[in-house]
């Protein structure tokens, strides 16, 4: 939760990839979010900061990589339980 951009985000749901300007749109439906793609452009934020910083805008994320061991942690609790 802490990586979400928040409600003004692009993707402000956490816990799928509806647009924000689709918000309103509960016929369809969207990929979830996965705790890959949020590592993954943690890890190009920490190679190249301005190629990361627009994946993790497209994601609706921001690059805090203290919480990722914790992500990883939880996400694999709530995939196996």
């Amino acid at each position: 939760m802490s990586l979400i951009r928040g409600a003004k985000g692009k993707r402000p749901c956490p816990v799928c990839l509806v647009p924000l300007d689709q918000l309103h749109e509960i016929s369809k439906s969207f990929p979830a979010r996965i705790v890959a793609d949020a590592m993954e452009a943690l890890r190009l934020y920490s190679v190249d900061r301005a190629k990361g910083e627009e994946q993790l805008k497209q994601f609706g994320l921001r690059p805090i990589s203290v919480c990722t061991s914790t992500i990883h942690f939880l996400s694999y609790f709530s995939y196996n339980s």
